[in-house]
């Protein structure tokens, strides 16, 4: 939206628009963590008892694997 910020409905919206665009979500997200990201993971997770939807996460751990992973080169 180009409209300035009115509410937090306008992240909502985005959220719903990206789940119903997309057939699967790859998401950097560490749930010890939170932060905004949370609310669109949350959002996966509902649609995702609806229907048929992946949702694959990369978090903190994951980072760190593939950053040791470069050094060993």
């Amino acid at each position: 939206s180009e409209r300035p910020y009115e509410g937090p409905w306008q992240f909502r919206n985005k959220n719903a628009f990206i789940l119903h665009k997309s057939d699967c979500l790859l998401i950097m997200f560490d749930e010890e963590k939170g932060g905004s990201p949370k609310y669109l993971y949350e959002e996966a997770r509902k649609h995702q008892e609806k229907t048929p939807y992946d949702i694959r996460t990369i978090d903190f751990y994951d980072l760190q694997m593939m950053a040791e992973e470069e050094e060993g080169f």
